[in-house]
């Protein structure tokens, strides 16, 4: 294969010939060489897959058409670009006959190898004209390659520069299409990254799942679009909508990891999409704006819920988690009680907590914050359960349910390790959440944002509630390949669920961070999110459930000289304890869903509908995955319609 250096022409491209069935190649990026070309030829129409499997650092890739008009080289285009986080790169496309470049390359500055790949590829001719189809190879690797000419007049001899295609490819990955390859014949999965996306639609299949997943940047006013302009050129009367409702409406099917509640557009000639996480919807005569209702296409209210809120726009914790989405089918139960272990509430010199927090279940004043500076557990509260649509501050996950405080945290009193006056242990704690949740007959979801203090009779309290009481538990701040007790416990016990740390776009200093990457801190060496050793993996053990937020918007109370404290809104409330925060929430919203559901169900729920993050599949630093309010909803609703 030549070398390609940084400014050497296409021409250099491999050749390779893909045939109807999948072909797999091998090969490595290092720093030596600005990226690997593959060239490919099409005699018509035909639908487009690629599946990238990074085996080490971090690699993008992008599908580049070849222009060239009356006979004369113009320019490449690249047509689709995939830029996830380690999670694998994927595209598909319905592309007409001519001439295309693959372009792998890797995104890091360090020299010698930045990663060795397994490219999959495949093209499946358009079944409106049979006699598209692809030439006929099948290289089992690299090695194997061989040159094939291609068709008379292609540009392959003309000098095009590598620096030339990176100039066409936007910084911004968010119009990145990620689909998966067929989940089955006729049908196949469009999934968006967790930013804004744009899903465009070409009418190859006859089923089309539609994933929008989260979006961190909905708070700037972009959107997770589905696209039936740009390729299918549909217009609105073509279309027939089924909304999904909690209900009722929609439409029930699995597209790849589990049934769940979709929304459905059929169109005339019988194809459909089955949709989630869409935000705007473009069709060649108009475009629906699903944050406002919209009667003209059955919408008698928003799709995407929006909340008035000052400061909703900035809470992209919600939005990258999708759960301004899951919010149209609920926003809290009173079947489930949201109980919160920690340091306690802070009160002003008035005596009242937060005035952002709702209504909170207390035990005496076993809730009060102690501690000397600032209130933890204002912080998780808030996240968790804010007072929502109340015109200022913050929106919290749940709207509705009950929430329990609890004070569990003392301080270190002359280097010993001291409860409070009044503070419960864990034990103590929990055993009274249960009381409550039973007294009302309420499935309960223990919080907490803590590590340390376990017992083998809290323990036992785990393994005796594992029906009605999901615990979500802070897998740990000291980066390391361990996840924390009591976290740790998930390994054993369905009805535990264990949160790593995510970053979104930027971390605590600035920093531009990839969409959903752990949380780690090298220098300074602060903090960083525990994950999950070899050992354990390589023993089938699961002690990392998925991962959440961290360094996002939560009301806080800061101690003042006076001893009371100070409200106001902290706009990075870090580690595991915010990321646990966040899942606690999903996880009642999903139980709000469906309150016939057990709590190792929902641990199953959030697990299965996960974005993947990392390797393929399970693995030690992101567990399931990234969580995914609206999926995970959607999945509980297909439950209670007795789908499995």
């Amino acid at each position: 294969m030549p070398a390609n250096v940084p400014g050497n022409p296409l021409s250099t491209a491999v050749d390779i010939n893909i045939s109807t069935g999948f072909q797999v190649y091998t090969d490595t990026v290092d720093s030596f060489d600005s990226g690997k070309l593959y060239r490919f030829g099409l005699q018509g129409r035909s639908s487009f897959n690629l599946s990238l499997k990074e085996l080490g650092s971090n690699l993008n890739v992008d599908l580049i058409a070849d222009k060239n008009t009356n006979g004369v080289f113009d320019a490449g285009e690249v047509i689709k670009t995939s830029q996830s986080t380690r999670r694998g790169e994927r595209i598909s496309a319905s592309i007409d006959e001519g001439i295309y470049y693959i372009y792998v390359y890797g995104v890091s500055e360090q020299s010698g190898v930045l990663g060795t790949y397994n490219l999959t590829l495949s093209v499946i001719s358009d079944a409106e004209d049979s006699s598209n189809q692809p030439v006929s190879t099948s290289p089992s690797d690299l090695s194997n390659i061989s040159l094939t000419p291609l068709p008379e007049g292609s540009s392959a001899s003309r000098p095009w520069s590598l620096r030339q295609i990176r100039a066409a490819i936007p910084a911004d990955n968010s119009a990145s299409n990620l689909p998966i390859p067929q989940v089955s014949p006729g049908k196949i999965w469009q999934q968006g990254t967790l930013g804004a996306d744009t899903l465009v639609y070409d009418r190859s299949n006859q089923t089309t799942f539609v994933s929008g997943n989260g979006n961190i940047n909905f708070g700037t006013g972009r959107r997770d679009v589905l696209d039936l302009k740009t390729i299918a050129g549909i217009t609105s009367n073509q279309a027939t909508f089924s909304w999904a409702n909690a209900t009722g409406g929609g439409v029930v099917e699995n597209p790849g990891n589990g049934n769940r509640l979709l929304d459905a557009i059929t169109f005339n000639n019988g194809n459909r999409i089955l949709f989630e996480g869409i935000e705007q919807i473009v069709f060649a005569d108009i475009t629906y704006d699903l944050t406002i209702a919209n009667p003209n296409i059955g919408l008698g209210s928003a799709a995407t819920v929006t909340t008035n809120d000052e400061k909703f726009a900035q809470q992209w914790d919600l939005h990258m988690t999708g759960v301004h989405n899951a919010w149209r089918f609920t926003t809290g139960s009173a079947g489930v009680l949201i109980g919160i272990e920690d340091s306690g509430l802070g009160r002003d010199s008035n005596g009242v907590t937060h005035p952002d927090l709702r209504s909170t279940i207390f035990s005496g004043n076993n809730y009060i914050d102690e501690s000397a500076g600032y209130s933890h557990g204002t912080l998780v509260q808030s996240t968790i359960a804010a007072a929502s649509n109340n015109g200022f501050g913050m929106a919290g996950i749940n709207w509705n349910s009950d929430v329990m405080h609890i004070d569990v945290l003392g301080n270190n009193i002359n280097g010993t390790y001291q409860l409070d006056p009044g503070d419960k242990t864990l034990v103590e704690a929990t055993q009274e959440l249960i009381n409550q949740a039973n007294s009302k007959g309420q499935k309960l979801i223990v919080n907490l944002s803590l590590v340390g203090g376990s017992s083998d009779i809290f323990q036992q309290l785990i393994a005796n509630n594992q029906d009605r009481v999901l615990f979500v538990i802070a897998a740990g701040n000291e980066d390391v390949g361990e996840v924390s007790s009591p976290a740790s416990f998930a390994q054993n016990y369905g009805n535990v669920v264990s949160v790593g740390a995510s970053w979104g776009n930027r971390d605590w200093y600035g920093n531009a961070k990839n969409l959903g990457e752990r949380a780690s801190y090298s220098n300074p060496k602060w903090w960083g999110s525990n994950y999950t050793n070899d050992t354990a993996i390589n023993a089938g053990l699961r002690p990392l459930t998925l991962m959440a937020p961290t360094e996002f918007t939560a009301a806080n109370a800061d101690r003042n000289s006076a001893g009371s404290f100070n409200f106001g809104y902290n706009d990075k409330f870090n580690g595991t304890s915010a990321s646990t925060a966040i899942a606690s929430g999903v996880a009642s919203l999903v139980w709000s869903a469906n309150t016939n559901l057990n709590a190792s169900q929902i641990r199953s729920i959030l697990s299965e509908t996960a974005y993947d993050l990392g390797t393929p599949g399970y693995d030690k630093y992101y567990g399931n995955g990234f969580v995914n309010a609206d999926a995970a909803v959607r999945r509980a609703l297909a439950l209670a319609r007795n789908y499995s």
